[in-house]
């Protein structure tokens, strides 16, 4: 079912968290190939730890993280994207969306996703975690940000616009917090220069 047909659904109680999560961020559909690697990381219960199964995403994504599928997933990487300032493509290439949605991110950490902002020199990046949720009071959570229930493009597009450019900006906060931590860090760990 896609964002835009879940109108109904929606409505009612039938529309499970899962499915508002798939139509939100989209679902983690790995290839063969991956699924296999996938198999032998799985410990018992198909528990994987946190930081093995966000690389292992990473390195075998399962759409291109530069242009996500889902219509929400999309809006928000842009919307990040501007209020990070990136102007040209090059920049907004280094901006990526990951779905973690069915995998053992969402099951056992918490994670339905993540944005990743890649540093212009290396291989540093910092990431936000997603947890998208139909509950309204829902404040905190094992990710990062917490995305309630979005309203839906067909109905309110300037409504589902906003929320884009909402959560868009707290996002980028976020990652420009994170960005200034590492490099408090880096410069902790230089030796003065006398």
């Amino acid at each position: 079912m896609g964002f835009e047909g879940a109108r109904h659904m929606r409505e009612t109680d039938m529309y499970s968290g899962h499915m508002y999560e798939a139509d939100l961020l989209g679902v983690y559909k790995p290839t063969k190939e991956a699924l296999a690697k996938l198999r032998t990381l799985k410990g018992r219960d198909g528990y994987v730890e946190r930081g093995v199964m966000l690389d292992f995403i990473r390195k075998n994504p399962s759409e291109d993280p530069t242009n996500p599928r889902q219509p929400f997933a999309n809006e928000l990487r842009l919307a990040i994207g501007d209020a990070l300032g990136l102007v040209d493509d090059a920049d907004l290439n280094r901006l990526k969306f990951f779905t973690a949605v069915g995998t053992p991110a969402d099951v056992f950490h918490g994670i339905d996703g993540w944005i990743e902002y890649e540093a212009k020199r290396g291989n540093d990046s910092v990431i936000v975690t997603l947890d998208a949720t139909k509950n309204p009071n829902k404040e905190t959570a094992k990710a990062d940000m917490v995305i309630p229930l979005i309203p839906d493009a067909e109905e309110d597009e300037d409504a589902f616009l906003e929320a884009a450019e909402k959560y868009g900006k707290e996002i980028a906060r976020k990652l420009k917090m994170k960005i200034a931590d590492k490099t408090a860090k880096r410069r902790e760990r230089m030796p003065d220069a006398a």
